[in-house]
């Protein structure tokens, strides 16, 4: 296809999607998409003129990597999931798709302005797809979530530095973004304008979610040897909300591990790219993250702040110190090498795997079993609102449990898929539809 063409194609997918968004009532966000429209257009004026007086001509290429489409297959394995249980996943779905064009427009400028090949493959939909897992906004304002997106392209392109004699960027894309955007709304008390929290407390919604994000997970760590991080990640929050339980006399959360920040740990710290390349680097870089996060949530709360910002906002402070980590980590295997002798790179993969999945299932029950109180837990609840629908869901959700139990066990699968339309039913009419057993 011809870059015009291709070009063209772009801008009639989002004028089309403005036109039905705007058809059927959706004034706002066809607003948004038009305005996102526009901004690609104007570019395209500006690169247009500078290519005729520069002589420069744009090309492309195709170049598929496999990182880029198995992380999207994988991502979408989990709005899938949690789609079953939260229809506002599916209403929301065709909006994931109008980003993901407005990210391919933004690519290709972006390439084509500094006269480099436009690589083209799945690049954007693991970035739209994991930024999605985490914030959306309002259809008001929804031209946040373009200019968010934008923000990311702009950090991955301009925010570099030297690794290993190569100029590579610095952040992890999506959670670059993510930050910006969370800081300017916390500073700003605006997360009224997102959906955030209504996200974050509906990933409790499906019963299996722990044991999905697990599964999609090793994959990821079986490819791309990402085990390490994750591990370490995972040992840090249970052993920091360990230790806070034994000092305070209580827990300090409902569960050892958030949902939200279990899936962080597993799909957005956990970027080879932007992470360290040893094993002890990564381990450290792990739990650092995992120790980071536990704090930064305890800090939100004591601030009445919404704390469901807390996997973002540590994933650009590690990233920051993987120099360090990287060189820490090489001394160390130098020193371990002269002293043992060190398994292979099949065996390591292998056997952080295992041990990953031994932590994982151990810890599963507590993370499943919300602790129970009649008092709230410390540290104070902080300033989260949800939507009435959403309450209605998890109070239902709740009363599902009482009357399904089987498939909120630990790997509740065979149970769950035998009894799933009476689950959705449950979640739908709650209790005033199916009362308790014993009533």
């Amino acid at each position: 296809m011809s870059t015009t063409r291709l070009v063209l194609l772009v801008d009639g997918m989002l004028l089309l999607a403005a036109a039905v968004f705007g058809y059927s009532g959706r004034i706002a966000l066809s607003l948004s998409i038009l305005a996102a429209t526009a901004l690609l257009v104007i570019w395209q004026w500006i690169l247009v003129d500078s290519l005729r007086s520069t002589g420069q001509t744009v090309r492309i290429e195709s170049r598929v990597r496999s990182p880029h489409y198995v992380q999207a297959l994988l991502h979408i394995g989990v709005y899938v999931y949690w789609g079953l249980y939260w229809d506002d996943v599916s209403s929301y779905a065709p909006l994931i798709v109008v980003q993901i064009i407005f990210a391919y427009g933004i690519e290709m400028l972006l390439s084509w302005s500094k006269y480099r090949v436009w690589r083209a493959g799945f690049g954007p939909f693991p970035i739209v797809l994991s930024t999605n897992l985490f914030l959306w906004f309002n259809e008001e304002y929804f031209l946040l979530q373009f200019a968010m997106i934008l923000l990311i392209y702009f950090g991955k392109e301009f925010v570099h530095w030297n690794r290993g004699g190569k100029s590579v960027h610095i952040f992890n894309p999506s959670a670059f973004g993510l930050t910006i955007v969370s800081v300017v709304l916390l500073v700003s008390d605006k997360f009224e304008v997102s959906r955030g929290s209504d996200i974050i407390e509906a990933f409790d919604l499906p019963p299996n979610i722990f044991e999905v994000i697990f599964l999609l997970g090793v994959v990821v760590q079986l490819l791309y040897r990402t085990t390490l991080v994750t591990l370490g990640a995972v040992l840090a929050q249970y052993l920091f909300y360990t230790l806070a339980t034994v000092i305070l006399g209580a827990p300090i959360n409902q569960i050892p591990i958030e949902v939200s920040v279990f899936l962080g740990i597993t799909f957005l710290v956990t970027d080879p790219s932007t992470s360290p390349r040893g094993n002890i680097g990564k381990f450290l870089f792990g739990f650092t993250y995992g120790g980071g996060v536990f704090f930064t949530f305890i800090g939100l709360r004591l601030i009445d702040q919404p704390s469901f910002v807390d996997k973002l906002f540590m994933v650009p402070v590690v990233n920051l110190l993987v120099p360090l980590f990287d060189r820490f980590g090489e001394t160390c295997h130098r020193l371990a090498e002269r002293a043992v002798r060190l398994p292979t790179l099949q065996i390591e993969r292998y056997a952080s795997v295992v041990l990953y999945t031994w932590l994982f299932v151990s810890i599963l029950p507590p993370l499943k079993n919300p602790v129970e109180s009649s008092s709230p837990l410390p540290p104070p609840a902080g300033g989260i609102t949800r939507s009435h629908n959403l309450d209605q869901s998890l109070i239902n959700r709740d009363h599902c449990q009482r009357i399904f139990p089987g498939p909120y066990k630990p790997f509740g699968f065979p149970s769950e898929i035998a009894s799933y339309w009476k689950l959705r039913e449950v979640y739908q009419y709650g209790e005033a539809k199916f009362p308790l057993p014993d009533r």
